[in-house]
């Protein structure tokens, strides 16, 4: 670490790296509260130069980037912000399993520049999920009220849980250790305070077109079983088999409903 105090804010060049650093004795020393919580490897690189800390300076001189991994990793999932998260999740699924499974590595990789905290990769896996998103946040003259403009959370179930939810099909590779859901998260708000969205009907629409099939249904029941999936998924619903379409007809797209879920991000 340069630093020179000399100068009004203090300018910085920092660098480190860190190569297969134990994780448990930094947090238990960081969240004494949280001791045993945080277990693994770290393995880190990073490079930081800039002039002063407020998002006045920062947004003029920040440069640099930060990539960090936690590998072999057994992080219980106790943070106000995850937390929450996940057990909404294993609500509406039924999967209580899901907010049980420790975190078993997560890595990231962040730059900065040009005013920006560029998110590059943010991405973390359990037993029971993955989850990864990214996004750039332009830097605020106030710090904290720098934008999240919507970055979208791909998030998956393990093969096991997405059969116990209902969510694969007879076309689901049963190889696949993890089974993608439809884009129904994001996270917007500011630094300071992010805010998921949560679109419920996406998700709803995705369980039902897979699980309708499923039900023992007649044809008729099952053609608007499916159609109601289509349309909460923001799909055109099918034509029942035994009706011949004398026009071109679509279902009028569905107002993405969202609603927060949690007080903070991943």
């Amino acid at each position: 670490a340069d630093l020179d105090l000399g100068v009004k804010g203090y300018t910085y060049d920092f660098s480190a790296s860190l190569d297969k650093v134990p994780l448990e004795p930094l947090a238990n020393s960081f969240m004494p509260d949280k001791k045993g919580a945080y277990q693994g490897t770290i393995i880190a690189d990073a490079k930081i130069k800039g002039a002063g800390t407020t998002g006045v300076n920062l947004k003029k001189s920040l440069n640099g980037n930060a990539d960090f991994t936690f590998t072999n990793a057994n992080i219980q999932i106790v943070g106000k912000r995850l937390s929450p998260f996940l057990t909404t999740i294993a609500t509406v699924l039924q999967i209580q399993e899901l907010t049980e499974s420790p975190v078993k590595w997560v890595t990231a990789n962040l730059k900065f520049g040009e005013g920006n905290i560029d998110f590059q990769n943010f991405k973390m896996q359990s037993d029971a999920f993955t989850a990864d998103t990214k996004g750039i946040i332009p830097i605020a003259d106030v710090l904290t009220n720098s934008p999240i403009r919507k970055f979208p959370i791909n998030f998956g179930l393990s093969y096991a849980l997405s059969q116990k939810a209902h969510l694969t099909s007879s076309s689901t590779p049963t190889n696949s250790a993890y089974v993608m859901l439809p884009a129904f998260l994001s996270v917007k708000g500011t630094l300071g305070e992010p805010k998921p969205d949560f679109d419920k009907t996406k998700l709803l629409g995705a369980t039902l077109e897979k699980f309708g099939g499923k039900l023992g249904l007649d044809e008729k029941s099952e053609n608007l079983i499916q159609g109601l999936g289509g349309l909460l998924g923001g799909k055109s619903a099918p034509n029942p088999t035994n009706q011949t379409a004398t026009t071109n007809q679509s279902v009028a797209p569905q107002t993405n409903s969202s609603e927060p879920l949690i007080d903070g991000v991943l």
